[in-house]
């Protein structure tokens, strides 16, 4: 899409107007709303996940422990924070300068564990760092469903949603495994038999699945195919609209790059309708292979996806967005080694570098857009959460899972600290082990914000509430499992 659509304006309710046989649904125009009713324009709050396979070395994550200590606060709860505004530059080996702009609306992580000593799932999502195989390499969770999964499923969400998508899952147009490898997201049937959902890829198909329902003829078929470009179908009208009498300067703005988002998106997946809904080999990894050549631009796979998403976010035809990264360690390029040494010049830690550098990107374009409630942008009404599966890569340690959050869901979540999330410590042989919250507080803290409700999402999990607790958690966390169910303390706001 063109690059001014980091500033485009949409109104959040949709307003439909009748032309030629058929209509668009278009963004709230609020100078044509009662002025009580455009006051009353309520946000939103979206969710954006990315788990990733394969560890990266968290230290090059987050801070030097050494050198922050002295910056350190405790909240009231003991947990020890910083802000990262406050820290030293650039804040991380992989938290560079190209960062600053994001820091206020960032969160890095210390101490989150998946209470388990080693872990290699896909049930990030779950709270579940066990898995079971299917006999297709696919690594579903042992027990529960994925975040996004109850949150579509949960009372509140299905009242207020009416959009296309709940959730769009999906896939930078990659062969996995199989064609069953979604595990990323997971449902259960009454008798718990797992239901992996599946993902879209990033292209026109993806595109008119998540629109298309806004372009319907009189008769109310959705168009299967146009050759003509929905926005020239309609630019007459279009133009008598914006030039109402009772259109604000503002709406007109906001109209004309709203439309403008819809044209240049379509023209742009049309254009590349090669690269996106048949993908070139370079762009594939064949079925069992571990490594893929070089490509010349694989951001253009994310690209597309960040693109539909922040249009569906704005809207509402979308709220929640997973993007599979199925054997993210070795996606686009060789530069991402799984089990590679542990160096801060290694080419793993580079390769995922550069994947949440393309999650920073998705960050920025929400930041780019003020919410149609009015209240802020879209970034401020959305949490994006990205986890590794473990951490230090060769080791696949389940304790102090790399964690990178960005937004602050409408207010629910706190943004722009380093957070340290240890409950103990012990010594043996004189190494000290610090001992951490469960990650799956955090998990908790995101539902909570998008409206769950603790009696809905606790029942999803094992017999110990959400996720996972098991022998290794009784051992090691006894003293956090009264609160293992609840949000973290600090991150949620209020607590």
């Amino acid at each position: 899409m063109s690059d001014g659509i980091n500033n485009r304006y949409f109104g959040r309710r949709q307003f439909l107007m009748g032309v030629g046989g058929h209509f668009l649904m278009l963004p709230v125009l609020t100078s044509m709303l009662p002025r009580a009713l455009a006051q009353a324009v309520q946000a939103n709050r979206r969710l954006a996940l990315f788990p990733m396979e394969y560890g990266m070395h968290t230290k090059y994550l987050r801070p030097d422990l050494a050198t922050v200590a002295s910056l350190m606060k405790t909240h009231k709860s003991g947990i020890k924070y910083a802000s990262l505004a406050s820290l030293p530059k650039p804040v991380s080996f992989v938290v560079d300068s190209s960062y600053s702009d994001l820091l206020s609306q960032m969160n890095l992580f210390r101490g989150l564990d998946f209470m388990q000593e080693t872990v290699h799932t896909h049930g990030v999502f779950a709270g579940v760092p066990e898995f079971v195989s299917d006999g297709h390499n696919n690594r579903i969770p042992v027990c529960g469903k994925t975040i996004d999964v109850i949150v579509e499923q949960s009372p509140a969400f299905k009242a207020s949603f009416a959009g296309q998508l709940p959730t769009m899952r999906m896939s930078a147009g990659i062969v996995q495994y199989s064609a069953t490898d979604s595990t990323m997201s997971v449902d259960r049937a009454a008798d718990g038999t797992p239901l992996p959902q599946p993902f879209l890829q990033g292209d026109e198909n993806a595109f008119n699945k998540i629109f298309g329902g806004l372009i319907v003829p009189s008769g109310g078929t959705p168009i299967e195919q146009r050759k003509l470009l929905v926005v020239d179908s309609i630019r007459e009208d279009l133009g008598n609209l914006k030039n109402h009498r009772r259109i604000s300067s503002e709406d007109k703005l906001m109209l004309d790059r709203f439309i403008t988002g819809i044209d240049d998106l379509q023209r742009n997946l049309k254009r590349t309708a090669t690269v996106c809904s048949k993908p070139s080999l370079d762009f594939q990894l064949k079925a069992g292979a571990r490594t893929t050549p070089e490509t010349s631009k694989p951001e253009k796979y994310y690209d597309n996806i960040f693109e539909m998403a922040t249009l569906a976010f704005a809207c509402d035809q979308s709220r929640m967005l997973m993007v599979m990264n199925s054997l993210a360690g070795n996606l686009f390029s060789q530069r991402f080694q799984h089990h590679a040494e542990d160096d801060i010049n290694n080419e793993g830690t580079d390769g995922q570098s550069w994947y949440i550098k393309q999650i920073a990107k998705f960050a920025r374009k929400l930041q780019g857009f003020p919410d149609p409630s009015g209240n802020g942008s879209l970034l401020d009404n959305s949490l994006l959460i990205m986890i590794n599966e473990h951490s230090e890569r060769r080791s696949h340690s389940g304790r102090d899972l790399p964690v990178v959050t960005f937004g602050k869901l409408g207010g629910t979540v706190t943004a722009g600290n380093f957070i340290q999330y240890v409950h103990r410590q012990s010594t043996r042989n004189g190494t000290v082990t610090d001992w951490g919250y469960a990650m799956k507080q955090l998990l908790v803290s995101a539902m909570a914000g998008m409206g769950v409700q603790k009696s809905q999402y606790i029942k999803e999990g094992d017999a110990n509430g959400f996720g996972y607790w098991g022998s290794y958690a009784e051992t090691n966390y006894s003293a956090i499992k009264g609160i293992a169910n609840d949000p973290l303390p600090f991150f949620t706001s209020g607590t």
